[in-house]
């Protein structure tokens, strides 16, 4: 009921029992840690891992909207540039949504609007299972966390493509920053295949470098491979807070399913793959749309 060294309360009219637990420093630590996604925790009986953060539930309650707009910038926490209040982590934004109509709406059923702001709650982030190797694991986020372009440019040349990429940038640096500013001790830096043997053909000249990254995306082949993601895993539901920034989606199966970016060019050479959750299974768009989502994988090591 409290984790204050003093607790008033008010006495009953029936009996009550209070009990005291005593942590240490580290053990308080570690509790908060894991409370808070600083430190990966493993549901293997559902092949599941939550590690991170990420703003990803709209906050409905008026009183609790109000109390968070009354907040000053005391409230944010340096590591992750979001406000800490009541034991948790918020953030706010300004709805970009894909339409204005009744399609594009929150979880709880509240209308998204162009140009309004709301609040989210960052909470932590889960991960599918791929792979474990001992004590590593392999993992896809299972829920589309945001929106961003894959690259930002109008010159489409070969040059690495996925090794270049804005979207490469981002997820390495301003999300990983933010998702992981609590704590990053599990991830491990990955070498991820960028060769042609990724892709839809062993003829497509658009191979680029392998890179090494904490965070990446899919490639054609891991999304088209179900040994490597079994297609109970290949579709995923969007975010509230994705929603917000002008992802697109269909309602399919009872849920909203997105579309997202692989680091896979096609032959095309002004193109990327993507995936889509309806009966076109795999296409193309343009690397500068902003409507697509990111599904990104990593891989931890876990004491």
């Amino acid at each position: 009921v409290s984790t204050e060294a003093e607790y008033t309360f008010k006495q009953p009219a029936q009996n009550l029992f209070l009990y005291a637990k005593f942590y240490t420093e580290e053990e308080e630590q570690r509790e908060w840690d894991i409370n808070h996604g600083a430190l990966p925790t493993l549901d293997l009986d559902n092949n599941r891992v939550f590690y991170g953060l990420y703003p990803q539930v709209h906050v409905k309650n008026q009183t609790l909207i109000n109390e968070l707009n009354s907040l000053d910038e005391s409230y944010i926490d340096p590591r992750n540039g979001w406000y800490y209040y009541n034991d948790k982590y918020y953030t706010q934004c300004v709805a970009t949504p894909i339409d204005d109509d009744d399609r594009v709406v929150f979880y709880d059923g509240v209308w998204i609007r162009e140009g309004v702001t709301y609040w989210f709650e960052c909470t932590k982030i889960e991960w599918s299972i791929l792979q474990t190797n001992e004590n590593e694991y392999s993992l896809i986020a299972t829920k589309l966390l945001d929106t961003h372009i894959y690259r930002n440019t109008d010159d489409y040349k070969n040059d690495g493509l996925w090794a270049n990429s804005d979207l490469r940038h981002w997820l390495n640096g301003e999300f990983y920053n933010q998702a992981f500013g609590l704590g990053d001790s599990a991830i491990q830096i990955t070498e991820v295949d960028n060769s042609a043997k990724t892709m839809d053909s062993p003829d497509n000249p658009m191979a680029g470098p392998n890179t090494f990254d904490k965070l990446y995306a899919p490639s054609y082949k891991d999304i088209t491979s179900p040994e490597i993601i079994p297609d109970s895993m290949i579709y995923a539901d969007v975010t509230d807070y994705a929603k917000a920034n002008y992802a697109d989606y269909i309602w399919v199966n009872e849920e909203y399913a997105g579309h997202y970016w692989t680091r896979t060019p096609t032959n095309d050479w002004e193109k990327l793959i993507y995936i889509i959750y309806h009966d076109w299974g795999y296409t193309d768009d343009f690397m500068d749309k902003t409507y697509i989502c990111v599904r990104p994988c990593m891989t931890i090591k876990v004491a």
